[in-house]
């Protein structure tokens, strides 16, 4: 049976991470985060010296196969053989090719917050152990804002009363 979005899933195609355009899929054990692109980081200190000297920086972006990762990503979601095992493994298939790909496992983590509001939507975890928390995606666009909210619901109140 193929998974079914906002029930199985949520896919908001293009989500900010800072100043990083990314593309965000929820399941309700985990989320990805895969990025457009990152600054690729430098091989030894006279390269970086060199290219923070001339305020130069790499920015490396990903391919899966032919196709950006969003376009493989939408695909993948909607294809009627993709299941949640199936799409877990796509992912960490993907971040040992990439490891600009964020894996959360959503039982490591003692909080959740997704915010939906007028001024913005957001998402932010804490892990076990640590202070504060991670920030997740910084800005998701209007229209998924309460899809996504809805969808960690039950998550975030369950986390909330532990």
């Amino acid at each position: 049976m193929a998974l079914r979005e906002n029930q199985d899933y949520a896919f908001v195609p293009e989500v900010m991470v800072i100043l990083e355009k990314a593309c965000f899929v929820g399941t309700k054990k985990h989320m990805y985060v895969v990025p457009d692109e990152q600054v690729a980081m430098e091989k030894s200190l006279r390269e970086f010296l060199a290219n923070a000297l001339s305020s130069t920086y790499v920015v490396e972006s990903m391919r899966v196969g032919s196709k950006p990762p969003r376009e493989r990503i939408s695909e993948l979601v909607r294809d009627e053989a993709t299941t949640l095992d199936s799409l877990h493994a796509f992912f960490v298939g993907l971040k040992k090719t990439w490891d600009a790909v964020n894996i959360i496992d959503l039982e490591l983590l003692t909080r959740l917050k997704v915010q939906a509001g007028f001024f913005g939507g957001s998402i932010s975890a804490k892990k076990q152990g640590n202070l504060g928390y991670s920030i997740v995606v910084t800005s998701i666009p209007k229209p998924a804002r309460n899809v996504v909210k809805q969808f960690y619901q039950p998550i975030v109140d369950a986390k909330a009363g532990g």
